[in-house]
């Protein structure tokens, strides 16, 4: 028996050198199991991005208002709505008194009604906003008398 005549050949092991290794794995980017997770990544990507921009899309248009703004009436029912609101009143007040920032309705709120409305005078205002405003101030007397101690002091002093 010879050595030649064998039949399992010896296999020769040999390290690859770092050009032969990044072949290889260039070879193995390109098989259709890495192309596949790669796309399902890139898949995942693209749509966390877009609802992040849609997210902020939809945020501005509705931040943004729609028509100009102009003088608006608050029917008697919506004022009682905002009134039976505490939280919502204490946002209103809070924003009057400078400690949180401020929505649209704050704003107005606080830069042209509080200081006439609070020393009795509102040359802007009409008879029905002149009864809603006495309205609500006595409710702000009767439900919230530190707030109104401390608007009283900030705004008619």
């Amino acid at each position: 028996m010879s050595l030649f005549s064998q039949s399992n050949p010896i296999q020769v092991t040999t390290k690859m050198s770092s050009h032969q290794q990044q072949q290889q794995q260039r070879r193995r980017r390109r098989t259709p199991v890495y192309c596949d997770q790669l796309s399902s990544w890139l898949l995942l990507a693209v749509f966390a991005v877009s609802a992040v921009l849609l997210c902020c899309c939809v945020t501005t248009a509705q931040a943004q208002p729609q028509t100009p703004p102009t003088k608006s009436q608050v029917s008697d029912e919506a004022l009682d709505k905002a009134l039976s609101d505490k939280r919502y009143l204490m946002r209103q007040l809070k924003c009057a008194l400078g400690e949180v920032p401020c929505d649209p309705v704050g704003k107005r709120l606080k830069e042209s009604l509080a200081p006439f409305v609070l020393r009795g005078a509102c040359p802007q205002c009409t008879a029905t906003e002149m009864n809603q405003i006495k309205k609500t101030l006595a409710h702000l007397q009767r439900n919230f008398p530190q707030e109104w101690n401390k608007l009283v002091q900030t705004y008619a002093g």
